[in-house]
């Protein structure tokens, strides 16, 4: 339990530290959340600054959710399984966010 609690807050603290990069960094790359197997460019933006803002808020809030269900995970016991179940839960949420908010910034192939 202690191991998987390390490696949840390992994770979360990733992905906030990402999430802050892509919104402090002057020109950061583009955030590549793009869920197909097309590569997302720098070309196919059509608001950076906004997308980046975007996908950095999203990021920090599924960094503080992961971690969160690190440290609640160590305290669960045998509810252990609940928390296997929340995981594919808050990556189902932060894609749908993303498909929602950050996705109005990127440019589709009848707007070329």
């Amino acid at each position: 339990m202690f191991l998987f609690c390390v490696l949840m807050l390992l994770f979360g603290g990733y992905f906030i530290i990402m999430g802050i990069y892509y919104l402090i960094a002057k020109n950061p790359r583009v955030a590549n959340l793009y869920a197909n197997t097309n590569r997302l460019t720098e070309a196919d933006i059509i608001d950076k600054k906004a997308y980046n803002s975007i996908c950095g808020k999203i990021f920090i809030l599924w960094g503080t959710l992961n971690s969160l269900i690190g440290i609640v995970s160590n305290f669960m016991g045998d509810y252990f399984i609940f928390v296997l179940i929340l995981i594919p839960i808050t990556n189902i949420i932060m894609m749908a966010m993303y498909n929602t908010k950050a996705t109005k910034y990127i440019r589709r192939e009848k707007d070329c």
